[in-house]
């Protein structure tokens, strides 16, 4: 398919629509272009899949999953790159794949790329959602974005050169949690993204509690400047509160220039130091790679050993 005139936040392929609500609908081993707003568009149902196609040059965004809310939707396999063609606002849609309203949205095994906007993105009320094993790069803000939700596994996903295009405060993250709770982070590579892992409370009329979320065993790389673990908050809330739930373990880090006393973790403030971090509740038996750690880490997940 190649050259839908459908209008913004609309499909090019259109799943569930116009009061026409179907379950268990897939789409395969198809090469799918050249929409105006989304290639393809999912409003509502259960059961949907996704699976192993190229979706490429949307106006707006590859995948939109949102509308009426939907329920088990598997997105697998897919190259989801190049999109946002016509340049919508990359702070409102656009992008990879943005979803909302989602009940157990599972996206696994995708490799998402060269999107302008974020890669994987899941906002509004969204809950239990499922990343995992995705390769996310060079996509111009966030590389995967749970924002506003509740409950999230987000592992084995190897995540480098996002958010150049938005690396204000900590948002240019290659894994970014937003006014949401109960996120698991865990066994991913994140490098050479502007930030490396955030976790981020606003004061925003729809905003989930920012509690229970666990970062652990991470590998995070990044260059001079950037932060490599952020919890951040920008009003009075509960995020560093003791009973929160919010905590970290047992990450690895390396960055390309010594301690030298500029900031690269937060928790309630900036630290320099990693031997400060690791005694909050951001960070427990935190330690840095060497040289010969790190290459071997990114050698090993396919991703490049330098920005």
């Amino acid at each position: 398919m190649r050259h839908s005139a459908n209008d913004a936040q609309d499909g090019g392929i259109l799943i569930s629509a116009y009061g026409a609500i179907y379950d268990r609908v897939t789409i395969r081993d198809s090469v799918l272009s050249d929409a105006h707003g989304a290639v393809i568009t999912i409003y509502g149902g259960a059961g949907h899949q996704i699976l192993n196609n190229e979706l490429f040059r949307g106006g707006e965004e590859g995948l939109s999953i949102g509308g009426y809310g939907s329920s088990d939707v598997l997105v697998q396999g897919n190259r989801i790159h190049d999109n946002n063609t016509e340049d919508f606002e990359q702070g409102w849609e656009a992008g990879g794949l943005k979803a909302t309203n989602q009940t157990r949205l599972t996206m696994d095994g995708n490799e998402v790329y060269s999107n302008k906007g974020a890669g994987l993105w899941l906002d509004v009320q969204s809950r239990d959602a499922v990343f995992s094993n995705n390769r996310v790069h060079h996509n111009s803000t966030a590389g995967i974005f749970f924002e506003v939700g509740t409950g999230a596994k987000i592992y084995g996903n190897k995540a480098w050169e996002n958010g150049w295009g938005w690396p204000n405060w900590a948002w240019g993250a290659g894994i970014l949690i937003a006014s949401g709770g109960g996120a698991e982070i865990y066994n991913n590579v994140v490098a050479w993204n502007a930030d490396g892992i955030s976790v981020i409370s606003q004061l925003r009329s729809d905003a989930n509690p920012v509690t229970n979320n666990y970062v652990h065993d991470n590998t995070i790389i990044a260059t001079r400047g950037s932060d490599l673990l952020f919890w951040g908050e920008d009003w009075s809330g509960t995020m560093f509160d003791a009973g929160s739930g919010n905590h970290g373990a047992n990450n690895t880090y390396w960055m390309d220039i010594g301690e030298n006393g500029e900031t690269r973790f937060s928790w309630t403030s900036g630290f320099a130091y990693l031997s400060s971090f690791n005694p909050t509740p951001g960070e427990e038996n935190g330690r840095y790679l060497s040289v010969t750690e790190k290459d071997q880490v990114l050698g090993a997940a396919g991703m490049p050993l330098s920005r």
